[in-house]
């Protein structure tokens, strides 16, 4: 399967694309994951980290993302450098607020599902839960991300959350994650990501 995860970054739209394989071989899940995480500096490290802000812009419409550990993520919607909307999900509650327009009201409990998944949908979260030893693991096939090979490793939370993260064969770098189900899956490409 072959998946188009345009972004527009920095003005410009990257495409990148990513294909899950059959495996050639079977590979121990656990091992690639433990390269993934020292390639991001160890699990010590990861655990140290308290917050991750990224910037996106999505359908021209910029967001500031935030989230901090152990369990808040903050998403801010902007019109030029105005905040017009707000969302703040709490992933140990459960729980999901919107904020803009003057009001503040609950998000419905759909909305509240696809945004806690975004919130736990982020690679560095996944590889924490992995290397506290929190996390069922799978290898589910070979992958090229933007052409280069990579492992495709399941893995599913206590939360039962389930992504795929693809961590590139040589470098063990985390290239790209998916999750959600069928007909409404999110592919993100770290490679699309830059330094702001």
């Amino acid at each position: 399967m072959t998946e188009d995860a345009s972004s527009t970054v920095g003005g410009a739209r990257a495409e990148s694309w990513v294909e899950l394989l059959p495996a050639r071989a079977e590979r121990d899940p656990r091992e690639l994951i433990a390269r993934a995480i020292e390639r991001k500096g160890g699990a010590a490290r990861l655990a140290s980290i308290r917050t991750i802000k990224t910037r996106a812009t999505t359908s021209g419409r910029r967001m500031d993302i935030s989230i901090e550990y152990p369990n808040l993520h903050l998403v801010e919607y902007y019109t030029g450098d105005d905040v017009i909307e707000r969302l703040l999900v709490d992933t140990e509650a459960g729980t999901a607020q919107r904020e803009g327009g003057g009001r503040v009201v609950q998000v419905s409990k759909s909305e509240t599902a696809t945004l806690l998944s975004s919130a736990r949908g982020s690679s560095t979260s996944l590889l924490r839960a992995a290397a506290a030893g929190s996390t069922n693991l799978r290898h589910v096939g070979d992958a090229k991300v933007n052409g280069q090979p990579a492992h495709a490793i399941e893995l599913v939370t206590p939360e039962h959350f389930t992504a795929i993260l693809f961590v590139d064969a040589e470098t063990a770098d985390v290239v790209a994650l998916r999750y959600g189900a069928d007909g409404a899956q999110t592919t993100v490409v770290e490679s699309d990501f830059r330094d702001v």
